[in-house]
């Protein structure tokens, strides 16, 4: 099955990566999508294990390439 969001779900990726961590508001305001893509999107990259949450920031996961 394949997110519907999977655009914004990578312009949230690109950005974390850039800034390496950012609350959801931050995330919001750079990507100008309506609140309920962005809370959608974020709570698949987290299920699917793209990003981790600490507090109120959302952190992308750095995977090791062997």
């Amino acid at each position: 099955m394949q997110f519907e969001g999977m655009e914004l779900a990578n312009k949230i990726l690109n950005y974390l990566k850039i800034v390496g961590d950012a609350n959801a508001r931050d995330v919001k305001e750079v990507v100008n999508e309506p609140k309920e893509k962005v809370d959608k999107a974020l709570a698949y990259l987290l299920k699917e294990g793209y990003i981790t949450k600490v507090r109120r920031l959302y952190q992308i996961i750095r995977k090791a390439e062997w």
